[in-house]
Protein backbone atom coordinates (compact mmCIF):
# COMPACT_ATOMS: atom_id res chain seq x y z
CA UNK A 1 0.00 0.00 0.00
CA UNK A 2 1.31 3.44 -0.62
CA UNK A 3 0.08 6.92 0.30
CA UNK A 4 0.41 9.97 -2.17
CA UNK A 5 0.88 13.09 -0.64
CA UNK A 6 0.70 16.36 -2.82
CA UNK A 7 2.82 19.36 -1.00
CA UNK A 8 3.16 22.98 -1.91
CA UNK A 9 3.82 26.08 0.60
CA UNK A 10 2.54 23.87 3.33
CA UNK A 11 4.80 23.88 6.54
CA UNK A 12 2.40 25.36 9.25
CA UNK A 13 0.22 21.89 8.59
CA UNK A 14 2.50 19.76 7.52
CA UNK A 15 3.86 18.52 10.63
CA UNK A 16 0.93 17.06 12.21
CA UNK A 17 -0.75 15.31 8.87
CA UNK A 18 2.81 13.77 8.47
CA UNK A 19 2.70 12.13 11.82
CA UNK A 20 -0.89 10.88 11.22
CA UNK A 21 -0.16 9.03 8.06
CA UNK A 22 3.44 7.49 10.05
CA UNK A 23 1.04 6.55 12.56
CA UNK A 24 -1.39 4.59 10.43
CA UNK A 25 -1.86 1.55 12.28
CA UNK A 26 -2.12 -2.72 10.97
CA UNK A 27 -1.64 -2.11 7.71
CA UNK A 28 2.18 -2.28 6.04
CA UNK A 29 2.29 1.29 3.90
CA UNK A 30 4.95 3.44 2.15
CA UNK A 31 4.65 7.69 1.51
CA UNK A 32 5.49 9.16 -1.26
CA UNK A 33 5.94 12.38 -1.74
CA UNK A 34 5.15 15.05 -4.78
CA UNK A 35 6.40 18.75 -3.81
CA UNK A 36 4.80 21.52 -6.64
CA UNK A 37 7.74 24.07 -6.37
CA UNK A 38 7.31 25.43 -2.39
CA UNK A 39 8.76 28.23 -2.02
CA UNK A 40 8.11 28.26 2.19
CA UNK A 41 10.06 25.37 4.53
CA UNK A 42 7.80 22.39 3.17
CA UNK A 43 10.89 20.90 1.84
CA UNK A 44 12.74 21.22 4.99
CA UNK A 45 10.18 19.65 6.85
CA UNK A 46 9.84 16.62 4.11
CA UNK A 47 13.57 16.05 4.12
CA UNK A 48 13.96 16.21 7.62
CA UNK A 49 11.09 13.19 7.53
CA UNK A 50 12.97 11.98 4.70
CA UNK A 51 15.93 11.71 6.85
CA UNK A 52 14.27 9.95 9.50
CA UNK A 53 12.88 7.57 6.71
CA UNK A 54 9.28 7.83 7.56
CA UNK A 55 9.26 8.99 3.25
CA UNK A 56 9.85 6.22 0.87
CA UNK A 57 10.23 8.67 -1.43
CA UNK A 58 10.56 12.36 -2.65
CA UNK A 59 10.02 14.01 -5.55
CA UNK A 60 10.09 17.67 -6.50
CA UNK A 61 7.73 18.81 -9.52
CA UNK A 62 7.46 22.77 -10.82
CA UNK A 63 3.98 24.10 -10.00
CA UNK A 64 2.24 21.30 -12.10
CA UNK A 65 -0.93 21.81 -10.43
CA UNK A 66 -2.54 19.31 -7.95
CA UNK A 67 -4.23 16.80 -10.67
CA UNK A 68 -1.17 16.30 -12.44
CA UNK A 69 1.06 15.96 -9.30
CA UNK A 70 -0.81 13.03 -7.94
CA UNK A 71 -1.25 11.63 -11.56
CA UNK A 72 2.75 11.99 -11.27
CA UNK A 73 3.23 10.09 -7.62
CA UNK A 74 0.41 7.71 -9.21
CA UNK A 75 2.31 6.63 -12.39
CA UNK A 76 4.82 5.44 -9.84
CA UNK A 77 2.49 3.53 -7.97
CA UNK A 78 1.69 0.46 -10.60
CA UNK A 79 3.18 -2.33 -8.41
CA UNK A 80 0.91 -1.45 -4.75
CA UNK A 81 -2.25 -3.09 -4.44
CA UNK A 82 -3.58 0.52 -2.58
CA UNK A 83 -3.34 3.44 -3.12
CA UNK A 84 -4.70 6.62 -1.11
CA UNK A 85 -4.47 10.21 -2.08
CA UNK A 86 -3.41 12.95 0.78
CA UNK A 87 -3.51 16.80 0.80
CA UNK A 88 -0.86 18.49 3.22
CA UNK A 89 -2.99 19.85 5.64
CA UNK A 90 -5.33 17.25 6.66
CA UNK A 91 -5.14 14.49 10.20
CA UNK A 92 -6.17 10.98 9.40
CA UNK A 93 -7.55 8.68 12.41
CA UNK A 94 -5.24 5.77 13.16
CA UNK A 95 -7.24 3.06 11.73
CA UNK A 96 -8.65 5.03 8.51
CA UNK A 97 -6.12 3.06 5.89
CA UNK A 98 -6.78 -0.10 7.30
CA UNK A 99 -10.42 -0.24 7.96
CA UNK A 100 -11.11 1.22 3.97
CA UNK A 101 -8.88 -1.50 2.75
CA UNK A 102 -10.86 -4.22 4.56
CA UNK A 103 -13.48 -3.19 1.61
CA UNK A 104 -11.30 -3.45 -1.33
CA UNK A 105 -10.62 -6.81 -3.81
CA UNK A 106 -8.71 -7.17 -6.57
CA UNK A 107 -11.20 -8.93 -9.30
CA UNK A 108 -12.19 -5.34 -10.59
CA UNK A 109 -11.46 -1.92 -10.32
CA UNK A 110 -12.66 -0.33 -6.64
CA UNK A 111 -12.51 2.40 -4.65
CA UNK A 112 -13.29 2.97 -1.08
CA UNK A 113 -13.89 5.67 0.72
CA UNK A 114 -15.02 7.15 4.15
CA UNK A 115 -16.24 10.45 6.06
CA UNK A 116 -14.51 13.21 7.03
CA UNK A 117 -14.74 16.20 9.87
CA UNK A 118 -14.58 19.67 8.50
CA UNK A 119 -12.32 21.83 10.97
CA UNK A 120 -11.82 25.06 10.88
CA UNK A 121 -9.41 27.31 13.62
CA UNK A 122 -9.15 23.76 15.15
CA UNK A 123 -12.72 23.60 16.13
CA UNK A 124 -14.95 21.39 14.34
CA UNK A 125 -17.70 23.89 11.95
CA UNK A 126 -19.41 20.53 10.29
CA UNK A 127 -20.05 17.37 11.27
CA UNK A 128 -19.87 14.50 8.22
CA UNK A 129 -22.92 15.41 6.00
CA UNK A 130 -25.47 11.64 5.94
CA UNK A 131 -25.01 9.69 2.33
CA UNK A 132 -27.73 7.65 1.26
CA UNK A 133 -25.35 4.67 0.29
CA UNK A 134 -28.39 3.74 -2.46
CA UNK A 135 -27.65 7.18 -3.97
CA UNK A 136 -23.73 6.56 -4.25
CA UNK A 137 -22.73 5.21 -7.57
CA UNK A 138 -22.54 6.40 -11.26
CA UNK A 139 -25.80 7.88 -11.36
CA UNK A 140 -25.04 10.48 -8.48
CA UNK A 141 -21.28 10.53 -10.23
CA UNK A 142 -22.82 12.00 -13.46
CA UNK A 143 -23.82 15.14 -10.90
CA UNK A 144 -22.05 15.37 -7.69
CA UNK A 145 -19.17 14.40 -6.23
CA UNK A 146 -19.40 12.66 -2.63
CA UNK A 147 -15.84 11.14 -2.96
CA UNK A 148 -13.10 13.72 -1.98
CA UNK A 149 -9.72 12.83 -2.97
CA UNK A 150 -8.43 12.76 0.75
CA UNK A 151 -11.02 10.09 1.91
CA UNK A 152 -10.42 7.63 -1.22
CA UNK A 153 -8.55 4.05 -1.20
CA UNK A 154 -8.16 2.70 -4.82
CA UNK A 155 -6.72 -1.03 -5.88
CA UNK A 156 -4.52 -1.51 -8.69
CA UNK A 157 -7.34 -2.11 -10.98
CA UNK A 158 -8.16 1.05 -10.12
CA UNK A 159 -4.93 2.63 -10.79
CA UNK A 160 -4.36 1.06 -13.95
CA UNK A 161 -7.64 2.69 -15.75
CA UNK A 162 -6.87 6.18 -14.02
CA UNK A 163 -3.24 6.22 -15.21
CA UNK A 164 -4.21 5.26 -18.89
CA UNK A 165 -7.18 7.70 -18.83
CA UNK A 166 -7.16 11.45 -19.80
CA UNK A 167 -7.33 12.53 -16.22
CA UNK A 168 -5.08 15.49 -16.96
CA UNK A 169 -7.39 17.07 -19.04
CA UNK A 170 -10.20 16.82 -15.42
CA UNK A 171 -10.77 19.73 -13.51
CA UNK A 172 -10.88 18.23 -10.44
CA UNK A 173 -9.13 14.82 -9.96
CA UNK A 174 -11.24 13.58 -7.31
CA UNK A 175 -14.94 13.62 -9.35
CA UNK A 176 -13.43 12.17 -12.07
CA UNK A 177 -12.08 9.36 -10.53
CA UNK A 178 -15.53 8.74 -8.96
CA UNK A 179 -17.10 8.77 -12.51
CA UNK A 180 -14.59 6.91 -13.60
CA UNK A 181 -14.34 3.89 -11.46
CA UNK A 182 -18.31 3.86 -10.56
CA UNK A 183 -18.55 3.74 -14.47
CA UNK A 184 -16.33 0.66 -14.65
CA UNK A 185 -15.80 -0.92 -11.68
CA UNK A 186 -17.58 -0.25 -7.75
CA UNK A 187 -17.40 2.22 -5.67
CA UNK A 188 -18.03 1.02 -1.70
CA UNK A 189 -18.99 3.81 1.07
CA UNK A 190 -17.81 3.40 4.59
CA UNK A 191 -19.78 5.16 6.75
CA UNK A 192 -17.24 6.11 9.60
CA UNK A 193 -15.89 9.42 9.92
CA UNK A 194 -11.74 8.87 9.52
CA UNK A 195 -9.98 12.01 8.87
CA UNK A 196 -10.46 15.49 9.42
CA UNK A 197 -10.43 18.08 6.95
CA UNK A 198 -8.57 21.41 8.31
CA UNK A 199 -9.80 24.16 6.57
CA UNK A 200 -7.42 27.34 5.76
CA UNK A 201 -6.60 30.32 3.65
CA UNK A 202 -4.10 28.12 1.42
CA UNK A 203 -6.58 24.94 0.73
CA UNK A 204 -6.55 24.33 -2.79
CA UNK A 205 -10.16 23.84 -3.15
CA UNK A 206 -12.11 24.55 0.35
CA UNK A 207 -15.27 24.04 1.47
CA UNK A 208 -17.92 25.45 -1.42
CA UNK A 209 -20.71 28.06 -0.09
CA UNK A 210 -24.10 27.79 -2.11
CA UNK A 211 -23.94 30.18 -5.08
CA UNK A 212 -25.49 30.38 -8.73
CA UNK A 213 -22.38 30.97 -10.14
CA UNK A 214 -20.71 28.70 -8.53
CA UNK A 215 -23.73 25.95 -9.32
CA UNK A 216 -22.56 26.77 -12.88
CA UNK A 217 -19.33 26.31 -12.68
CA UNK A 218 -20.21 23.06 -11.41
CA UNK A 219 -22.17 21.92 -14.02
CA UNK A 220 -19.58 22.83 -16.41
CA UNK A 221 -17.35 20.33 -14.49
CA UNK A 222 -19.43 17.58 -15.03
CA UNK A 223 -20.44 18.04 -18.34
CA UNK A 224 -16.63 17.80 -18.98
CA UNK A 225 -16.53 14.69 -17.14
CA UNK A 226 -18.94 13.38 -19.18
CA UNK A 227 -17.17 14.37 -22.04
CA UNK A 228 -14.33 12.81 -21.35
CA UNK A 229 -15.70 9.12 -20.16
CA UNK A 230 -17.72 9.24 -23.23
CA UNK A 231 -14.25 10.07 -25.51
CA UNK A 232 -12.39 7.44 -23.81
CA UNK A 233 -14.49 4.63 -22.17
CA UNK A 234 -18.08 4.07 -24.18
CA UNK A 235 -17.36 0.60 -25.23
CA UNK A 236 -16.62 -0.90 -21.33
CA UNK A 237 -19.43 1.05 -19.72
CA UNK A 238 -23.06 -1.22 -19.60
CA UNK A 239 -25.72 -0.39 -22.06
CA UNK A 240 -27.79 1.66 -18.93
CA UNK A 241 -24.32 3.46 -17.83
CA UNK A 242 -23.92 4.70 -21.74
CA UNK A 243 -27.90 5.25 -22.27
CA UNK A 244 -27.65 7.54 -18.81
CA UNK A 245 -24.19 9.07 -20.02
CA UNK A 246 -25.88 10.14 -23.69
CA UNK A 247 -28.77 11.04 -21.82
CA UNK A 248 -26.99 13.37 -19.23
CA UNK A 249 -25.14 14.79 -22.44
CA UNK A 250 -28.10 14.88 -24.79
CA UNK A 251 -30.13 17.26 -22.67
CA UNK A 252 -27.22 20.47 -23.19
CA UNK A 253 -26.55 19.05 -26.96
CA UNK A 254 -30.07 18.79 -27.92
CA UNK A 255 -31.34 21.55 -30.24
CA UNK A 256 -34.57 21.62 -29.72
CA UNK A 257 -34.82 23.80 -26.52
CA UNK A 258 -37.98 22.25 -25.55
CA UNK A 259 -37.03 18.79 -25.47
CA UNK A 260 -33.50 19.91 -23.72
CA UNK A 261 -35.31 21.05 -20.95
CA UNK A 262 -37.73 18.37 -20.74
CA UNK A 263 -34.44 15.88 -20.65
CA UNK A 264 -32.64 17.86 -17.93
CA UNK A 265 -35.66 17.87 -15.27
CA UNK A 266 -36.24 13.86 -16.03
CA UNK A 267 -32.85 12.45 -16.33
CA UNK A 268 -31.99 9.85 -14.04
CA UNK A 269 -29.23 11.41 -12.46
CA UNK A 270 -29.96 12.02 -9.06
CA UNK A 271 -27.92 13.83 -6.38
CA UNK A 272 -27.76 13.27 -2.32
CA UNK A 273 -30.26 15.85 -1.25
CA UNK A 274 -33.72 16.27 -2.62
CA UNK A 275 -34.16 19.93 -2.77
CA UNK A 276 -30.29 20.46 -4.09
CA UNK A 277 -31.20 17.80 -6.77
CA UNK A 278 -34.09 20.38 -7.76
CA UNK A 279 -32.06 23.25 -7.65
CA UNK A 280 -29.24 21.79 -9.71
CA UNK A 281 -31.40 20.52 -12.02
CA UNK A 282 -32.91 24.57 -12.20
CA UNK A 283 -29.43 25.65 -12.56
CA UNK A 284 -28.64 22.89 -15.36
CA UNK A 285 -31.29 24.78 -17.46
CA UNK A 286 -30.22 28.41 -17.01
CA UNK A 287 -26.78 26.80 -18.00
CA UNK A 288 -28.15 24.81 -21.30
CA UNK A 289 -29.84 28.38 -22.00
CA UNK A 290 -27.26 30.68 -21.74
CA UNK A 291 -23.97 28.42 -22.64
CA UNK A 292 -25.70 26.22 -25.28
CA UNK A 293 -28.06 28.17 -27.37
CA UNK A 294 -30.33 27.09 -30.33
Amino acid sequence: MVICVATYNGERYLRDQLDSLVNQENIDFEILVGDDGSTDKTLDVLKEYADLGKLTELHQFERVGINENFLNLLKLCKDYDFVAFSDQDDIWESNKLYELSKLLGNEKPELAFCQRSIFVSGKRSQRPKFLNESKVGFHNALVENVVPGNTMLLNRKAVEIIIASNISIAKYYDSYIYLLISGLGEVKYLPATLLRYRIHEKNAVGIRKFSITGYKKAVETYILNAQLLKSGYLAPLTADKVKLLEEFLMGFQDKNKLRSIYRLLTIRTIRQNAVDDLVWRAITILVRLSKYPD
